[in-house]
């Protein structure tokens, strides 16, 4: 709305690139507010429904599939974050699409769905760090569970190598060159204290 990122010191969008860039991208188009943020959401939720689809079709069929997708699409928690402009959608369609493409991905080019896994996981971990958890979890159980088949392990290892590629792009473009802004964003409590009187002080 400014024409500036941030007005003050608390630079979020510095730790959630992909969210940001989304919205920016979308304020651009058609103008800043609540109704356009929310309607990235609700874009965001639907492609997270159609994931939930496509990934269990390849599992157990295309009807079993629609009821799990609608069952997805249609719980209160879905129906609640789903429509507010907030990250968790975003990372809940990384985490989604990392799932599908590297469990399910096509045997034919395991590159390309390991690529897609990647950089599932690289916008879910890019738009809120506490997804490295979940993330870290999906690789580990795709690397235990089909690390003997050629193509997952092809999967894997592309989709591991995509997600260190967005780290580093992430490190060298944002990270090195606002280092300071980053760490006060990680560690608030400790920028405050260094900031703040003491009660001991006062």
């Amino acid at each position: 709305m400014l024409g500036h990122w941030s007005i003050d010191d608390w630079n979020l969008h510095l730790v959630s690139v992909p969210y940001s860039l989304i919205h920016a991208a979308v304020f651009v188009l058609v103008g800043p507010g609540i109704i356009q943020a929310r309607l990235v959401e609700i874009v965001v939720t639907a492609l997270t429904t159609a994931l939930v689809v496509l990934g269990l079709s390849r599992a157990v069929g295309p009807g079993p599939a629609t009821i799990g997708g609608l069952a997805f699409g249609t719980s209160a928690l879905v129906l609640y974050y789903g429509r507010l402009a907030l990250l968790e959608p975003l990372v809940a369609l990384g985490l989604t699409a990392c799932a599908v493409f590297l469990t399910t991905g096509s045997d034919r080019r395991p590159v390309v769905a390991g690529i897609l896994a990647g950089a599932g996981l690289a916008v879910a971990i890019g738009t809120k760090l506490l997804a490295m958890p979940s993330g870290g979890g999906l690789l580990l159980a795709a690397a235990l569970m089909s690390w003997d088949r050629p193509p997952a392990r092809i999967r894997f290892v592309s989709a591991v190598a995509t997600s260190i590629v967005a780290a580093l792009a992430w490190l060298v473009v944002v990270g090195l060159p606002h280092g300071a802004q980053v760490a006060a964003h990680l560690a608030p409590c400790r920028g405050r204290s260094s900031t703040q009187p003491t009660a001991t002080a006062r």
